[in-house]
């Protein structure tokens, strides 16, 4: 069988990158499927040794030899938009056909393929998000794909609104595929990686799709006060090499920095970094669920909706619009007062987590064996 799977691989987003790495590991296990990631990037390669990738230039050639039984989405928000989303990438798309008069003929291989993609007989999905959308049309079409999926997994409860909305069948709630690698991930800060300890990790990052979420960079400084009023060790965290701006304002703070880029680190040696803090602030969704697969308290920052509801999982604290100093020293030092309160919380959540995720993997693996025997 033979079965390629579609996500935002290969972005420099240490996020996605851990999802890749993470279904990689979970599939090697299926020796009667033939899995395929799509992907433009060769440092998965390194970073997942074996993987196999499908990427715009090789796509047709795969596509005659190994045509696939089945597509999946395989975690992530893959469905979604956002206020500043549409004219940012018409700008951006103008620009860049204007620079690059060939980026022309790779869009139209793109869309070609997805054509036949589209085509393909069974499609199915795992472990995402869906949501929120800013345009009807964007909505739209994501309903008309989702609505052909047989299986669809999703990991938040937004997700599970807009499937109720659309009447879709063959989907249910279950959790993020990260936790699927759970005792992995926890066992990687024995692999001999030694890191400094610190009270506060902050994991930043560049946001300009929505103009109140994106505003909370401008409290950043704010932010460190705290850190050094009340005598804590801090350290920025930046999930993408390409967040400049993010390291930008880290650098001029003048702390210590941990940037993900997938061809310099090992992916055991970042995970076991960001094991190295006792409160986790974060802007990234994968933030907190790396927090707490180590049992890590975390403090969201709700620049979008996501965020928000990882902190509602977990009961953890949120800081939101309009990001006040007040509000984030209370909650850290709430945290901090209360730890071993916090922490219970978050191992009981991701016990639970894990259990949906395993439940997830076994219901697909039933959907599979069930479609090869209907076929």
């Amino acid at each position: 069988m033979v079965l390629y799977i579609k996500g935002a691989y290969g972005n420099y987003n240490f996020g996605d990158d851990l999802l890749l790495w993470c279904l990689h590991n979970t599939f090697q296990k299926f020796h009667n499927v033939d899995f395929y990631f799509f992907s433009e990037e060769d440092y998965f390669r390194k970073l997942a040794p074996g993987v196999k990738l499908i990427n715009n230039s090789n796509f047709f050639s795969f596509y005659l030899h190994k045509r696939p039984y089945m597509i999946l989405y395989g975690g992530g928000t893959q469905f979604a938009s956002f206020d500043n989303d549409t004219q940012a990438k018409m700008n951006s798309n103008i620009l860049k056909y204007l620079l690059n008069p060939k980026l022309g003929f790779v869009r139209l291989r793109t869309s070609m393929m997805l054509t036949l993609i589209n085509r393909t007989r069974h499609t199915s999905a795992m472990g995402i998000g869906i949501g929120p959308f800013s345009t009807k049309n964007s909505e739209s079409s994501s309903r008309k794909v989702i609505r052909n999926m047989e299986f669809v997994g999703v990991r938040d409860t937004l997700s599970c609104s807009y499937l109720k909305a659309w009447h879709c069948t063959g989907w249910d709630l279950y959790s993020d595929l990260t936790f699927l690698m759970k005792d992995s991930i926890a066992n990687f800060v024995y692999n001999g990686h030694n890191c400094d300890s610190f009270d506060i990790g902050v994991i930043l990052r560049d946001w300009k799709r929505t103009t109140d979420g994106g505003s909370y960079m401008q409290n950043i400084e704010r932010l460190d006060s705290i850190f050094k009023r009340q005598r804590l060790k801090c350290r920025y965290i930046i999930f993408s090499v390409k967040d400049k701006e993010s390291i930008a304002i880290s650098r001029r703070l003048n702390r210590q920095i941990l940037v993900w880029d997938p061809t310099c680190w090992k992916l055991a040696d970042f995970i076991t970094e960001l094991s190295c803090h006792r409160l986790i602030i974060t802007s990234r969704y994968h933030g907190a669920i790396c927090a707490s697969l180590f049992s890590i308290p975390f403090l969201s920052i709700n620049i979008e909706p996501k965020l928000e509801m990882v902190s509602e999982l977990f009961s953890m604290p949120c800081w939101s619009f309009p990001f006040g100093e007040r509000d984030v020293e209370d909650h850290i030092l709430d945290v901090l007062e209360h730890y071993d309160k916090y922490r219970g919380r978050v191992s009981t959540t991701v016990e639970d987590q894990s259990k949906k995720a395993v439940k997830m993997l076994t219901d697909f693996y039933r959907y599979l064996e069930r479609c090869v025997k209907e076929d």
